[in-house]
């Protein structure tokens, strides 16, 4: 299953991108929502992390364009969660994980992907 890791805290990207490599996944990181777009026009990803607030394009315009496209399964990385996000992001059928969180967590939520199944 390949996942794709957006967050502007290099050290929190390259956490997750190691953890989730190391059970086995092939995980690409990128630094903001543009970058990713991009990523996402050029490969095909099972899975879509992303950090809620980024410059530029945050996590939840960045599920938009997932979504419209058909991308991949989401998952909203976030600290400050209010309803308005969760509300969205149930209406999408993304998935949504607080910060700071256990990495068995995030596994969990990844491993549950619809797109892993296929």
């Amino acid at each position: 299953m390949k996942v794709l890791v957006v967050d502007d805290e290099r050290f929190i990207k390259e956490d997750i991108i190691e953890a989730l490599k190391s059970d086995g996944f092939e995980v690409v990181g990128a630094s903001n929502g543009r970058e990713a777009l991009k990523l996402l026009v050029a490969q095909k990803f099972d899975v879509v992390i992303s950090d809620y607030s980024m410059p530029g394009l945050n996590g939840l315009e960045l599920l938009t364009w997932v979504i419209l496209g058909d991308l991949g399964d989401f998952i909203l990385m976030t600290g400050i969660l209010h309803n308005k996000e969760k509300e969205v992001c149930g209406v999408h059928g993304a998935k949504v994980i607080e910060k700071p969180f256990m990495f068995k967590d995030l596994r969990l939520l990844v491993g549950a992907s619809s797109r892993s199944v296929g």
